[in-house]
């Protein structure tokens, strides 16, 4: 009986509630999918921003550079549609263009 179960029974006339029985799992049964896998959130997958292998930076560049640049990419997508490439994508591309010319000439990357 719980602790107040004499108050109840007083107070009522009758007797409390019985207690719910929990079910635990035992130790031969299985975990539920739940408990093993969080469920997949529905929309969009991860981007560059939480992907470890991506790092943000910073470069200034002349102001009708960047918007002569947006203007061309958004036409590229316009013709692409799907696999247009992004800003971020253009700038690695052309600096892995560069450094690999580097490395092919076998120019010191320090001589600058």
């Amino acid at each position: 009986m719980s602790r107040f179960g004499k108050i109840f029974e007083a107070a009522s006339g009758h007797e409390p509630p019985a207690k719910r029985s929990v079910k635990r799992r035992g130790p031969g049964r299985p975990p539920k999918a739940q408990e093993t896998e969080p469920p997949r959130r529905p929309g969009r997958p991860n981007g560059k921003r939480s992907d470890p292998e991506f790092t943000q930076t910073t470069a200034y560049i002349r102001e009708a550079t960047y918007l002569d640049i947006q203007d061309e990419l958004r036409a590229e997508k316009r013709r692409v549609k799907r696999d247009a490439r992004d800003y971020s994508d253009l700038v690695e591309e052309l600096l892995a263009k560069w450094l690999k010319a580097r490395k092919r000439k076998g120019e010191d990357p320090d001589a600058d």
